[in-house]
């Protein structure tokens, strides 16, 4: 309960206005109201962060897929997750000290068994290619690995510009990178990731204005948690949900996006949910 209370005291600024705008005019900005995202694709029976789990969730009918950016050395942005190589593709290199011929000849499928060998990991440039051919919204969640804000948000924003916005959601832990991307680009959708409650402090201030909070759904207890985001403005995306009873609960107290490992499975269990 104490966590709602931090948040709910908030002082007002000129950004909360800002980003209440954001939440009325979603559709204008081509925010899909669908309610379910594939967590890295299909990651629960594909590799993840790969086209192979990009299209299965496709295939299914999934209008959402969270994935990671993380930026090489060589300003590369690539579709990948952790900070080293070694557990999804070999070898045992920093992501800060690699360079894209160090992912290019990558094996990001085996890990996850021999039918998947071959599979390469994607470039954000590739993946954007991609979604421009499908019908589906890409949630990119931003890894600042080594610090090297500014330039993850110069050369995001760079990427950006040369293939287009449309339904984009920009997440990120670190806060530093949003403030300094929506300096850049005000024109994007903006969302804070937190693992820890103590972090929503941090949300509404003058120093940054996002859309929408991507919260571990742990952090959710009831529907009076989720009113409270909702009435300062602020979308709520719940992370990662792959218990079908638990999805039908947050759905039921409001939540706006929950992302899932095996999001078919979640929304089968909850079609007969209404959710207006």
């Amino acid at each position: 309960m104490i966590f709602w209370l931090i948040f709910t005291h908030l002082p007002p600024s000129a950004k909360n206005v800002k980003t209440v705008n954001h939440r009325q005019n979603k559709q204008q900005q081509g925010i899909a109201q669908q309610k379910i995202a594939a967590h890295r694709g299909v990651s629960a029976h594909y590799p993840e962060n790969t086209f192979s789990a990009f299209d299965a969730a496709r295939q299914a009918s999934v209008h959402w897929i969270e994935t990671d950016v993380s930026m090489l050395e060589d300003e590369t942005l690539i579709i990948f997750h952790d900070d080293r190589q070694g557990r999804t593709v070999s070898g045992d290199k920093l992501v800060a000290e690699s360079v894209w011929a160090d992912f290019a000849a990558a094996d990001a499928g085996l890990w996850k068994g021999k039918a998947f060998a071959g599979q390469n990991v994607p470039t954000l440039a590739e993946l954007l290619v991609w979604q421009q051919q499908h019908d589906i919204g890409l949630n990119l969640e931003i890894k600042c690995h080594g610090g090297r804000q500014h330039r993850t948000a110069y050369q995001l924003s760079s990427v950006l510009t040369r293939t287009g916005t449309d339904d984009l959601i920009i997440s990120s832990f670190d806060l530093q990178f949003l403030s300094i991307l929506r300096q850049l680009r005000p024109d994007l959708c903006l969302a804070s990731i937190h693992d820890e409650p103590v972090q929503v402090t941090t949300l509404l201030t003058d120093k940054i204005s996002i859309d929408a909070a991507h919260l571990n759904h742990r952090l959710i207890r009831s529907a009076e948690d989720v009113a409270a985001f909702h009435e300062k403005g602020l979308d709520v995306r719940v992370w990662t949900v792959n218990d079908a009873d638990r999805a039908a609960r947050l759905f039921g107290w409001g939540v706006d996006m929950v992302i899932s490992d095996d999001p078919e499975q979640i929304r089968t269990a909850v079609t007969s949910l209404s959710f207006g």
